[in-house]
């Protein structure tokens, strides 16, 4: 039940960051259509005014219809995840829709690899599970070899012989001090294939919880390569390719409308910026939900927005 209930956390986390990545993305492809629709329409200007050919015109015409196409595709993307968001939360269509709030930002606390698989092994309920399992395989064998342990007794006792009535027959007085043992006969006990049984299901739980808390661990080491993974990658693309490409696609753009440079410019520069972009949304939600999955790994859930 607790993995159900951590499972199906982790699944609507994940569906609610994907539906944020998809609007931001939307939002890209928007942002680049309304871009290279104002082209299109300085360039429409001036090939009327004879500055431009009616190719030059026609290219940035099509282009634009282009952009405008992925922006309907990008659009289309985004209102398929809410439509997955909301079917998950179990809200009809007249109910409303849940809208994700992009200004909210998940506050992640810094967790050592060690820390991690120390609250793994404490608190996934499969380890659990295997433990309680080797416990109970341990107390049935206890049982088992308490039942075949003989039941002896010590019995022990004193007799004394009085005199008798008639005098001629008297014997000397006796103190006669009596002990013996009491020992039953269970021959149930000496059936050895119960005792067997249990011991190889205890070897086997011992294997199990073993096995359980290597997989825990491996599972965790993964979940944190990963993470590690999409930091670095969100970081290289915070601090360089971002920056970096808005200001050659806005040197390139300022360049064409002076005519100083050629409109193949200007679509790689968008092209790239738009890719750069979508990278690092796309690189945003991988590193989110690696750390969801770091958490869901080590059988904890510390999250706030």
């Amino acid at each position: 039940m607790q993995d159900f209930e951590q499972n199906l956390r982790l699944e609507a986390s994940i569906i609610y960051l994907e539906a944020i990545k998809d609007l931001k993305l939307y939002e890209v492809q928007k942002v680049s259509y309304e871009s290279m629709k104002q082209i299109a329409k300085s360039d429409s200007i001036q090939h009327e005014l004879g500055i431009l050919t009616r190719v030059e015109a026609l290219q940035s015409s099509v282009e634009a219809i282009m952009a405008r196409n992925e922006m309907r595709q990008a659009r289309t993307n985004w209102q398929n995840t809410l439509l997955q968001l909301q079917d998950f939360a179990g809200l009809n269509r007249e109910e409303g829709r849940i809208v994700p709030d992009t200004t909210a930002k998940l506050l992640m606390k810094n967790l050592t690899l060690n820390e991690l698989e120390t609250s793994a092994l404490e608190n996934k309920s499969t380890v659990k599970a295997a433990i309680l399992n080797k416990e109970q395989t341990e107390a049935e064998e206890k049982l088992i070899r308490a039942e075949r342990r003989l039941d002896v007794n010590l019995i022990a006792g004193f007799e004394y012989n009085k005199a008798s009535v008639t005098p001629e027959l008297d014997a000397p007085m006796d103190k006669v001090l009596l002990v013996g043992l009491g020992i039953p006969l269970k021959f149930s006990n000496f059936n050895k294939a119960e005792l067997r049984q249990v011991q190889y299901a205890k070897d086997q739980s011992d294997w199990e919880v073993n096995a359980t808390k290597r997989a825990t661990l491996t599972a965790v080491r993964e979940a944190y390569n990963k993470y590690i993974a999409a930091e670095q990658q969100l970081n290289s693309l915070e601090n360089d390719l971002l920056t970096s490409a808005e200001t050659i696609l806005n040197g390139i753009v300022y360049a064409y409308q002076r005519g100083s440079t050629s409109f193949l410019e200007v679509l790689n520069a968008r092209n790239s910026y738009n890719e750069i972009q979508t990278l690092y949304y796309e690189s945003l939600f991988e590193y989110a939900t690696a750390y969801l999955e770091l958490q869901y790994a080590a059988g904890i859930w510390e999250v706030e927005l």
